[in-house]
């Protein structure tokens, strides 16, 4: 296994909140499954504020990846997950 440091190139113990995240890779995983934090999320979707990625997460029918929480400060979207999503968007007729 193989820690990963998703972030903007500090160590974990300086690093502020909400700027990336600590993990474990298996030897197995693919790359594309990084784990997102909301805002990594954000940037990828263009989402404005946190609560609309909330509410896009809880509803059933718009069928955005619903996040993985591991205790209740760790919640993360997979990569592969939002890039399906993103491939997946109609494009709109101008």
């Amino acid at each position: 296994m193989a820690l990963i440091w998703c972030g903007r190139g500090q160590s974990h113990k300086n690093r502020r909140a909400g700027e990336g995240a600590l993990f474990t890779l298996s030897p197995e995983t693919n790359m594309t499954d990084q784990l997102l934090t909301s805002q990594d999320v954000q940037k990828l979707t263009g989402i404005k504020s946190r609560a609309t990625l909330w509410k896009k997460s809880r509803n059933m029918n718009d069928r955005f990846p619903m996040p993985y929480k591991d205790g209740p400060k760790f919640t993360r979207w997979k990569l592969s997950e939002i890039q399906q999503w993103i491939d997946q968007l109609e494009p709109v007729e101008v």
